[in-house]
């Protein structure tokens, strides 16, 4: 059984004014203790399973760690998971989000040597003016110097992250960013349209009428350079907000969209396992004291409906480019995909949201575009 590792580490130097992630500025002193705690996670965790297919780090930023405690951590992954050893088998996956800011050549060089083969590095704008309107602690430069760094370690595989529909962002600006990133050749890009979630300080800001967004037709061609550009650059767009070279998908996020399934550890960390959904503590004090108890395995979510189920499959798998499979629908609810969404996909693909095969449904560009509205209508 194919499955994927997510770590979670939720600790940064400054809370970037999107964020909604667990994560926290500010609390150094538990890092130590929070290392130690997400290792006796992976001991419990590793009695029931095989070695995941893919580890991916994220956070938060994993990089706001000291050198010595990051690698710990890897190297519990490694004793518990992996018999003591990362493999070197070029169908693994091992990915670390990384913040500019916060590695330096060294920091990029010990985790090559610990066994990480793929970095995501959070440049969200090469624009300093941006990267100060949106709380990163980095500049373009360092953002540069970051992935020739990266090189220099020897990773042969970077991602980058980039947003648009960012304050007082404009459309010149968000082209020069996608020129930028694709000048430094990275082999996968992420792009996504920022969203003002609850409980960030952008919010707070909206709710005072405070938040110079641009308007709709400003995003609107902000998203036609995205979908655009990038894959007559050679990024292949296989995922709403994804685009990468040729075999440089991200295989551990596939695995989410994909129906497969994935055990989280660490702080708010989510497990989708034996077909139940799971989450740890998403405080960090209390995730601590929960693993201080022997509680390892986080609270099941309330029980889902097999409608809700079959619904979640289908949005999943319709962010994908691949689609939803009809063959593994059939398999995995013992139902016929036409008898139960026959009339919503005739629907869309009468707009031409989408298109069917015999085994497939797929969104087109356009029911990219409003996918959102789409997977509403599954659920």
């Amino acid at each position: 059984m194919k499955w994927g590792l997510y770590i979670h580490v939720p600790f940064c130097r400054q809370k970037c004014f999107y964020c909604d992630f667990p994560s926290w500025a500010g609390k150094d002193n538990l890092m130590e203790d929070y290392a130690e705690a997400i290792t006796a996670e992976f001991a419990q965790k590793r009695k029931a399973v095989t070695p995941p297919a893919t580890v991916y780090i994220g956070g938060g930023t994993p990089t706001a760690l000291p050198k010595d405690l990051l690698k710990r951590i890897i190297d519990g992954a490694a004793k518990y998971f992996f018999d003591g050893k990362i493999p070197t088998n070029p169908d693994f996956e091992f990915t670390c989000e990384v913040n500019p800011g916060t590695v330096d050549f060294d920091y990029l060089a010990m985790l090559k040597n610990c066994g990480v083969n793929r970095l995501s590095v959070g440049v969200q704008s090469l624009n300093d003016r941006l990267l100060k309107t949106i709380g990163r602690i980095h500049d373009a430069k360092t953002a540069k110097d970051c992935i020739r760094a990266a090189r220099a370690a020897g990773f042969k595989n970077i991602g980058t992250d980039i947003i648009y529909a960012l304050p007082t962002q404009t459309t010149d600006e968000f082209a020069a960013d996608l020129s930028e990133i694709i000048a430094l050749s990275p082999e996968h890009i992420s792009v996504y349209g920022l969203t003002v979630e609850e409980g960030t300080k952008f919010f707070a800001e909206r709710k005072k009428n405070n938040l110079p967004l641009p308007t709709e037709e400003e995003t609107d061609a902000m998203y036609a350079l995205m979908t655009e550009k990038l894959p007559a650059e050679g990024y292949n767009r296989y995922e709403i907000s994804n685009f990468a070279k040729k075999n440089y998908q991200s295989r551990h996020n596939l695995g989410y969209w994909q129906w497969r399934p994935y055990m989280g550890a660490g702080c708010g960390a989510h497990s989708f396992w034996g077909g139940e959904r799971f989450m740890n503590n998403a405080s960090l004090e209390g995730y601590m004291l929960d693993i201080a108890h022997g509680k390892f395995f986080g609270a099941r979510e309330s029980k889902r409906s097999e409608k809700d189920a079959m619904a979640e499959f289908c949005f999943l798998a319709l962010r994908t480019a691949a689609g939803v499979d009809k063959e593994k629908f059939a398999a995995e609810f013992s139902r016929d995909f036409d008898e139960v969404y026959g009339e919503t996909t005739a629907k869309f693909i009468e707009l031409g949201a989408m298109i069917e095969t015999k085994r497939q449904v797929v969104l087109t560009e356009l029911g990219m575009k409003y996918g959102n509205m789409i997977f509403a209508e599954f659920v």
